[in-house]
């Protein structure tokens, strides 16, 4: 596996307890400081799960995207050089 494939794996998990332990966080924080208790909600629950699948749906886009992207580039340059090879030995001039 690929470090960043790897990446792209790992990263919306981690990004993921980062978003969920927040609300959470916030509460002790509140704590703390002398207000507040420290719970943990149900819309943060509902919305780190909401960050968690969007940022881990737009990673996916970007690196599929990106990876395909590359591979049509890789395609359509080695069809040039070999076409360009092809032309340029039966008539120099092109």
């Amino acid at each position: 596996m690929s470090r960043s494939t790897f990446g792209v794996l790992v990263t919306p998990f981690i990004l993921f307890f980062l978003v969920s332990s927040f609300p959470f966080g916030l509460g002790l924080v509140q704590k703390f400081l002398g207000g507040g208790k420290a719970t943990i909600t149900i819309p943060g629950v509902l919305w780190s799960f909401g960050m968690y699948f969007g940022i881990s749906f737009v990673l996916k886009f970007l690196y599929f995207s990106f990876f395909l992207l590359k591979q049509e580039c890789t395609w359509m340059v080695g069809w040039l050089v070999v076409v360009g090879r092809g032309k340029g030995e039966r008539n120099p001039e092109l």
